[in-house]
């Protein structure tokens, strides 16, 4: 797992092997795992506009064949209309040039019921977003999905059970 420089400019990727998932810090809450073809990459606090610059940047990977991108909660008080969707449809834009070979999906978003009710609204915004533009992994159902106290990160059970719903639905 990569742990970037504080410095956004300074994140950088080298995708190594065939299935990929990059994402927010809670990609760093998934254990140890045993599958070799799988790679795990965290930006802590990465934003969608982050995820977009990363790929500009990085050159095209043609051995990945699937690109999980977890965006995660981080852009909850952004406005979905105005910015986020517009940064999501670009990132794929990005993402697709750095991953040409590869099938790329993006979980929908999870998150905690204790958010307040602008920011529960903004995450259903851009998820509806996510479903009508792009390659889309369910979440978990509510009643399983747990963070920590500050109700941003995920508990490491419940990121294991995402790393686990992840692989079923796209059987690796």
């Amino acid at each position: 797992m990569a742990k970037p420089q504080r410095n956004v400019q300074d994140w950088s990727f080298s995708g190594t092997k065939p299935i990929l998932i990059l994402g927010d810090s809670n990609i760093n809450r998934i254990p140890p795992h045993t599958n070799r073809k799988l790679q795990l990459d965290s930006y802590p606090g990465a934003k969608v506009y982050h995820l977009m610059e990363l790929f500009k940047r990085t050159p095209p990977i043609p051995t990945a064949k699937i690109v999980i991108i977890s965006i995660g909660i981080n852009n909850k008080d952004d406005d979905p209309h105005h910015t986020t969707c517009k940064q999501l449809r670009s990132m794929i834009k990005h993402a697709s040039e750095t991953f040409p070979r590869a099938s790329i999906y993006i979980p929908l978003i999870n998150h905690s019921p204790y958010l307040t009710p602008a920011q529960k609204h903004n995450i259903l915004l851009i998820n509806d977003s996510l479903t009508k533009h792009h390659n889309t992994l369910q979440p978990l159902p509510q009643e399983a999905f747990r963070t920590t106290h500050d109700k941003i990160h995920w508990t490491p059970p419940t990121a294991q059970l995402i790393l686990d719903s992840w692989c079923r639905q796209l059987h690796f």
